[in-house]
């Protein structure tokens, strides 16, 4: 075996056609770093009939294209997503071609399985040609593989909302959020009036409201944040996150992270010196993420629930 011998993108990507391939069986030249496959020569003969240092490549089954299904929707984040995939994976009939249809009608999410595929396939290939080193006592290669949501979300775009469209459809999206948290329409009705009446709409950009949109690969708003910016004394802005919404079908996909990493890189630069993000919904995931851009928990709200006489 070469004692240089890596993996180069090429061949990475020749090994696993070859695994998926159920016609033929393939083998790696450890000498010449070619795929060989055994329609090429006799694997039955002497091996010395065989030029270079043959070694075949790694199995891929049913069961390991189950199980590789099986993982992604485990690590899925989008709820509506997941679930539909995950009845399909226990329905025991068809399943393969029901998960592929399925994800046909799922675009984005379609595209995140392509990449966590590719990703976990590569990892497989990696994993297997350091054993084939190490049994030939090589050093261990070592890879950056790119993760799956920073390939997704380089297919979308960010940028201010400004159409007066867009901005109503931001405003309605707003209202309709207090419906999906509280479902009793008239306590769903008096929080927003609460929350709301009291502030400018997302349209109002000359009383400070900002909106970013971000856009999909066919230029539709599919999230958006709408924050309000105060001018509290000359050069110093207090800002406030009054909704961080991704629609349904694109949750899970790291949008509303890069939303607000996307944000809080514009106020760095516009005078702004305290963001504040009410997490009114009680959305679990917001904490985490909020804390890992900076943000630290601060309440000063007491509830109390009287008993019924």
């Amino acid at each position: 075996m070469n004692q240089s011998a890596n993996l180069s993108s090429e061949l990475v990507d020749q090994i696993i056609f070859g695994m998926e391939n159920q016609e033929h069986s393939y083998f790696l030249d450890l000498d010449s770093l070619e795929i060989i496959s055994d329609s090429e020569f006799n694997p039955d003969h002497d091996p010395e009939e065989n030029s270079g240092d043959l070694v075949p490549i790694p199995d891929w089954e049913s069961v390991d294209g189950y199980n590789l299904m099986e993982g992604f929707v485990a690590g899925l984040k989008n709820p509506l997503a997941r679930e539909q995939l995950r009845r399909i994976l226990q329905s025991g009939r068809g399943v393969f071609r029901q998960f592929k249809n399925a994800l046909k009608e799922l675009p984005e999410v379609e595209k995140l399985w392509f990449a966590y595929k590719d990703r976990e396939m590569k990892r497989h290939v990696l994993e297997w040609f350091n054993t084939v080193r190490e049994s030939r006592g090589l050093e261990a290669l070592k890879a950056e593989i790119p993760e799956t949501e920073d390939l997704v979300l380089s297919d979308f775009e960010i940028h201010e909302v400004e159409e007066a469209q867009e901005l109503q459809q931001a405003s309605d999206l707003d209202k309709a959020a207090f419906s999906l948290v509280f479902t009793d329409p008239k306590e769903a009705a008096y929080w927003y009036s609460f929350r709301r009446d009291h502030l400018p709409s997302p349209e109002s950009a000359d009383e400070g409201c900002l909106v970013l949109g971000v856009y999909n690969p066919g230029a539709e708003l599919c999230g958006f944040l709408w924050a309000l910016h105060d001018e509290i004394s000359p050069n110093k802005v207090v800002a406030h996150i009054l909704q961080l919404y991704v629609d349904p079908g694109y949750r899970g996909l790291g949008i509303a992270g890069t939303l607000l990493e996307h944000y809080l890189h514009e106020c760095a630069s516009d005078d702004v010196r305290q963001v504040h993000f009410e997490n009114w919904a009680g959305v679990g995931f917001l904490g985490p993420m909020l804390e890992r851009h900076g943000f630290r928990e601060l309440s000063t709200i007491y509830t109390a629930f009287p008993d019924p006489v």
